[in-house]
């Protein structure tokens, strides 16, 4: 766009010095007219190319946004991964007082849900939860654990040397 003001100031100087009196000046004037005509195809072939690119740059965008949404999405889906996997590396005895296993080898904690120190889980978002555990009891002492939930049981097992239950 800077050519063609300059091409056109050219233009009107030439026309103002020679006032448009002789043949060389016509000439001038027919050169500078084509310049001009070239000059305007060229800015004119330009602007298309810019607009060319500006739909392509904003088609890029678009999926770039679309690409980003996916991403978000797929994130979120890995923050409500929750699972957790531990032991416990020593014996347990509490007899007749109840204790809160807790866990001193956590292999696996997504999601954060389990607090080591305390030795309870608190599900970080709602949904459906499944829990196992293993224990092993010996000689003729009782066993009994409890799964608890918000302070009741919601799972029980109890072993003695006649008897094993579940519920």
């Amino acid at each position: 766009m800077k050519t063609f003001t300059t091409l056109l100031f050219a233009l009107v100087l030439v026309l103002v010095k020679s006032n448009y009196t002789g043949k060389k000046d016509h000439v001038v004037l027919i050169t500078l007219q084509n310049t001009l005509l070239i000059m305007e195809h060229r800015i004119s072939t330009a602007e298309a190319k810019l607009q060319q690119a500006q739909h392509r740059m904003s088609t890029a965008e678009a999926k770039l946004q679309q690409a980003q949404s996916k991403l978000n999405q797929l994130s979120g889906q890995q923050k409500d991964h929750i699972a957790f996997s531990a032991t416990t590396t020593r014996t347990i005895t509490a007899v007749g007082n109840p204790l809160t296993v807790r866990f001193d080898k956590v292999f696996l904690n997504d999601g954060n849900g389990y607090t080591r120190h305390s030795g309870h889980f608190k599900a970080p978002v709602a949904g459906v939860y499944a829990f196992t555990f293993h224990g092993l009891s010996s000689g003729n002492k009782g066993t009994i654990a409890h799964l608890m939930l918000n302070g009741n049981v919601v799972l029980g097992a109890r072993h003695n040397s006649l008897t094993y239950f579940t519920g």
